[in-house]
């Protein structure tokens, strides 16, 4: 089996560090095996707290899943190894981020700064209470069209949302 260069594959551009902002994200860890059939448990165990020291936890926990199924493919199809070096190996911990919410002060204030009749100042406003009152997210309320809006009782917002599609958002 051929040796993969891992430092050619996860090298980035020469700029990268200003691209990234930041010199240790172009880093792999040092003690990566030669081969992928030499790949240990230490291993991925480095890897995976590399990723989570350089990115997030969420990012290295992706990234153990596809490992795990590469490494059965390698595993099962391919027969080029005898046991997995994900054996054994726990998922990193993904801790729940809690999102803040807008306090109402903080709406309103932002509200008072649309005050005014002119075609800037309503649509602020519009698009303000829409994205507080519905629920929908940032985009689907910016790539809202006006024939989506209804005037009725309902008061009814079709957007277009992720990953369902079109839905209905009211609103007040």
């Amino acid at each position: 089996m051929p040796l993969l260069d891992l430092q050619e594959l996860c090298s980035l551009p020469p700029n990268s560090a200003a691209t990234w902002g930041s010199t240790r994200r172009t880093r792999m860890p040092r003690d990566a095996a030669e081969d992928l059939c030499a790949v240990s448990r230490a291993h991925v165990e480095a890897f995976q707290a590399w990723m989570t020291e350089t990115r997030s936890a969420s990012t290295a926990l992706n990234k153990h899943k596809g490992l795990q199924q590469f490494f059965k493919w390698l595993l099962v199809d391919e027969q080029a190894i005898d046991r997995s070096p994900m054996e054994r190996v726990r998922q990193p911990k993904t801790p729940r981020k809690l999102i803040p919410v807008v306090r109402d002060e903080d709406t309103g204030r932002l509200l008072d700064a649309c005050k005014g009749k002119s075609f800037a100042n309503l649509r602020d406003e519009t698009l303000i209470r829409l994205y507080c009152n519905t629920g929908a997210r940032l985009s689907e309320v910016g790539n809202l069209l006006v024939p989506r809006l209804t005037s009725t009782p309902s008061r009814c917002a079709s957007v277009l949302g992720w990953p369902d599609g079109l839905r209905s958002a009211l609103y007040k």
